[in-house]
């Protein structure tokens, strides 16, 4: 399955989720077997029309290394998402 996701936005907690990149306020949309185990998790417990904040500390998200030069190392991750859909 597939979810379609509005306000979907994000930062390491180094950061604040207006200065991050990619935030348009379109919904996008991604199997969830694409994504870091933080949000397969927290979206697993979510019901379509839910929106939820979701803090992914850095064991769940990118890890030791990060995702440079965007993600430091160690980054927790900070989201405000709302499920639209969940798409078949």
């Amino acid at each position: 399955d597939m979810g379609r996701y509005g306000s979907a936005c994000g930062a390491p907690s180094t950061r604040r989720s207006d200065e991050w990149p990619n935030r348009r306020g379109e919904p996008i949309e991604f199997p969830l077997s694409g994504v870091i185990a933080g949000w397969t998790e927290g979206l697993q417990l979510m019901k379509p029309g839910g929106k939820a904040k979701l803090t992914i500390p850095s064991d769940i998200a990118y890890g030791e290394r990060g995702s440079p030069p965007a993600i430091p190392p160690k980054a927790t991750l900070i989201f405000q998402v709302e499920l639209l859909e969940v798409v078949s």
